[in-house]
């Protein structure tokens, strides 16, 4: 009798706690940046989102997707727990801040420029710390850039804005990935064949993830990690996002 009674006790204690793991609400913050995810007639589009929207599927969870300024996203996904953002830089600076759930694709940050202004065939990051640099405020370049000695940072909401200024004159060179550079230059209706890279970045982050906040429950973080895995051994998903897909998506 006893033992049923201990047995009945262990159950009730399990009960509302597997209950409540049904009843997680993830919410998931992206910026608009064409085209591992933007929006498109009023739809949330690309290879990112594919991705992210096949793994929240599988593990069953629950979730809101917002598209926001990415100073705005990474500000929620470093406060607020049961967060997910993407597409994110993985750098030493964020490593304790977050869960870092799987890759997306390789980085290799340019500082891209008019060819007409940067005539010389090689320049060193160092050349060009008293230029005018546009950058999306609290992404990774801009974290590196301002703490690299770029004193003229220009902070813009969304990477169309940084073609804009370019090509107007009001800045002088504005970082991007180079995987993904060509695919957004014709996408933003700019005159690509003007504009080159000028330097490789020394980035300390190779490639962009998708990541929970770190107070994030650990059934949660479980949950969405275990779908992750699980997609990968059954060859549905990548764990590198290729450039040909990006080709697609601006068709």
């Amino acid at each position: 009798m006893l033992k049923l009674l201990s047995a009945l006790l262990v159950v009730a204690w399990l009960l509302p706690r597997v209950s409540f793991s049904k009843d997680f609400h993830l919410r998931v913050v992206t910026e608009d940046a064409y085209p591992l995810q933007y929006q498109e007639g009023g739809e949330l589009k690309g290879p990112a989102v594919e991705l992210i929207k096949a793994v929240l599927e599988k593990a069953e969870v629950n979730y809101s997707l917002e598209v926001l300024p990415w100073a705005r996203a990474y500000a929620i996904s470093t406060t607020q727990p049961n967060t997910l953002i993407f597409s994110i830089a993985r750098t030493p600076q964020r490593e304790s801040l977050f869960h870092w759930v799987g890759s997306l694709m390789e980085l290799k940050y340019y500082l891209y420029g008019l060819a007409s202004n940067f005539p010389d065939d090689v320049y060193i990051e160092n050349d060009l710390k008293d230029r005018k640099v546009g950058t999306i405020l609290d992404s990774a370049t801009y974290q590196y850039l301002s703490k690299n000695g770029f004193s003229r940072l220009y902070a813009v909401a969304n990477p169309k804005q940084n073609y804009e200024k370019l090509l107007s004159g009001r800045i002088e060179l504005f970082p991007a990935n180079a995987a993904s550079f060509m695919s957004s230059c014709v996408k933003f209706g700019s005159d690509c064949t003007d504009i080159k890279p000028i330097v490789l970045l020394s980035l300390p982050a190779t490639k962009l993830y998708f990541a929970l906040n770190k107070d994030t429950d650990e059934i949660l973080v479980a949950k969405i990690k275990g779908a992750y895995k699980n997609l990968l051994k059954q060859n549905l998903i990548s764990a590198e996002l290729k450039p040909e897909l990006f080709m697609q998506s601006s068709e």
